[in-house]
């Protein structure tokens, strides 16, 4: 009886057949995506580093500290996130084709976990709040390739079900999946962890009442778990906080000085002469190398995609075939003929002026450009960001429902909200963060993308509770 009763069920679920389109599509598109791009890594340069880095991941000569790709001193745990893509490789597919596989699975794993936990007040909103992360374009295109977006998505969504179920129940199974997530996280990106456990903080300070002390206190040691079992991550923690408040609070020669050193506007790490954020040359600097304004890694774009795919296509004859005969590659070479004969000084910038938290001003103007450009219609700097800048509209409406949602569960108190008010803190948080450190539009955009996945949860979150809230008048008035 169970079985046919279930098999019946799930054919009588509207829901199930949503979720089987949207993986057809999910599929087919993502398939098609992959052919056509070939080896092209215009759209994520650093793709390289990560493949440099699974090539040799598993051979015994491996230093871990020769790559920058990963901010992890275990070669274990780098070993066990690749696996999955080194089992695919060993079939006879391309190193790089396995990466971007494993990263497309990954991500759609990570949506499919998000599309369970919906609830059913505004089920329809939050799956198309879904189906846009899904499908918006520059993320379906940055989890497609062997980038750590879709890590990134991965281990956040995790941590969020873990907290979204050890909420209403004790389960070691949870906090399993807890611990793992969280040092996931931060193998992953370390700021990220350090917000996440802000979050968790903020939530278990909130549940302390309702769940009782011995069940927060456990749920502490797993948030705080990294610190523990991976070597580096305290290290790490105290390093960037340290250089947060040396970066505020110098202001002559040093830090953030005029003078040289880090921030100082003539040399070494961030300074506008060269080194690290520089604004000659080296990394992040403004003029060339990794997350340079001019080229390299991350760069602030002014063409540089454009042109390289341009370049790129040359070794991808299907997709420049493809490409020709719908017209487009004419287009494009225009565009970047156009782009190299204009003047230097007439072309717009890509650079991201961040905040600072000693200018309070400066800082809200650079949050609110993070939320919204690049501007839709404008001219943003690039072809690309031109065309990514059509997606804005997207993300205002995303902003909208977030704000919707915070008013109807502070007006309605349904039960247990605090992990939707912690996802909306940590909202807050990145956003504030990433206004004092991006440095161009191309990171600033990649970057965004991690808030329109915690709006995401945020939505879902308040779905869940709002539904049992209803449920619970219900049982009342009946």
């Amino acid at each position: 009886m169970v079985g046919p009763w279930r098999h019946n069920h799930l054919r009588s679920n509207p829901y199930s057949s949503v979720w089987f389109t949207i993986t057809s599509a999910y599929v087919i598109f993502h398939l098609l995506f992959l052919i056509l791009l070939g080896k092209i890594t215009a759209f994520g340069i650093d793709e390289d580093g990560y493949l440099e880095v699974f090539r040799k991941i598993y051979s015994g000569s491996f230093d871990i500290h020769s790559q920058i790709s990963w901010p992890t001193n275990s070669t274990a745990l780098l070993q066990l996130i690749y696996l999955p893509a080194k089992l695919v490789s060993l079939i006879g597919i391309p190193d790089y084709l396995a990466l971007r596989i494993q990263s497309s699975v990954l991500f759609y794993i990570t949506c499919w976990i998000i599309f369970r936990q919906i609830g059913n007040i505004y089920r329809r909103a939050n799956i198309a709040l879904l189906i846009g992360l899904m499908f918006l374009p520059s993320i379906f295109v940055w989890t497609s390739l062997g980038l750590r977006e879709s890590y990134i998505f991965f281990w956040i969504t995790l941590i969020w079900l873990s907290l979204h179920k050890l909420i209403d129940q004790h389960s070691i199974r949870y906090l399993v999946l807890l611990a793992l997530s969280v040092n996931g996280l931060a193998t992953t990106k370390i700021y990220l962890y350090t917000l996440a456990l802000f979050m968790g903080f903020i939530t278990l300070i909130l549940l302390v009442r309702s769940k009782g002390y011995r069940n927060i206190v456990l749920m502490a040691l797993v948030l705080l778990s990294p610190l523990l079992t991976l070597p580096g991550v305290k290290g790490e923690l105290i390093s960037g906080a340290r250089s947060a408040i040396l970066s505020e609070t110098a202001s002559q020669s040093g830090v953030n000085g005029s003078g040289s050193g880090v921030n100082g506007s003539g040399s070494g790490v961030n300074g506008s002469g060269s080194g690290v954020n520089g604004s000659g040359s080296g990394v992040n600097g403004s003029g060339s190398g990794v997350n340079g304004s001019g080229s390299g890694v991350n760069g602030a774009d002014n063409g540089q995609t454009l042109k390289l795919l341009l370049e790129q296509l040359n070794e991808n004859s299907l997709l420049e075939s493809t490409l020709s005969k719908l017209g487009i590659l004419d287009h494009l070479s225009e565009v970047a003929s156009v782009r190299e004969s204009e003047n230097e000084s007439t072309v717009v910038s890509n650079v991201f002026k961040n905040g600072s938290l000693t200018n309070v001003s400066q800082l809200v103007l650079a949050v609110i450009k993070f939320l919204v450009l690049p501007i839709p219609f404008a001219n943003n700097g690039s072809y690309f960001m031109n065309l990514q800048s059509i997606e804005s509209p997207l993300l205002y409406l995303a902003y909208f429902i977030l704000f919707w949602y915070l008013l109807i569960v502070t007006r309605k108190k349904p039960r247990k909200p605090q992990l939707f008010f912690g996802l909306c803190l940590f909202a807050v948080l990145f956003t504030v963060q990433s206004a004092l450190i991006e440095i161009n539009l191309g990171t600033l955009v990649r970057h965004r993308s991690i808030l329109i996945l915690i709006i995401v949860l945020a939505t879902v979150e308040a779905s869940t509770k709002l539904s049992v809230f209803k449920r619970s008048q219900t049982d009342i008035k009946s």
